[in-house]
């Protein structure tokens, strides 16, 4: 298939994976899946959009820690 499918198919296919989260997460979801697809494009190895997904995974953890508890 053409990049631009493969990008599309494989950043659906990540979206599913994350179905726990909300509709406007998982477009939040499905948009880095094309940014991380891109990234495989453009460097050639798979090493740099896992580390991106880390990176991506880690700020996002960091943030929410900041985040004041919520309450029951």
């Amino acid at each position: 298939v053409p990049p631009v499918m493969a990008a599309v198919i494989s950043s659906a296919a990540f979206t599913f994976l994350h179905l726990q989260y909300s509709i406007p997460a998982l477009v939040v979801v499905f948009v880095a899946g094309l940014a991380f697809a891109w990234l495989r494009l453009k460097s050639g190895t798979i090493v740099v959009p896992i580390i991106a997904h880390i990176a991506a995974n880690s700020a996002i953890t960091f943030l929410a820690s900041l985040a004041p508890p919520t309450t029951p």
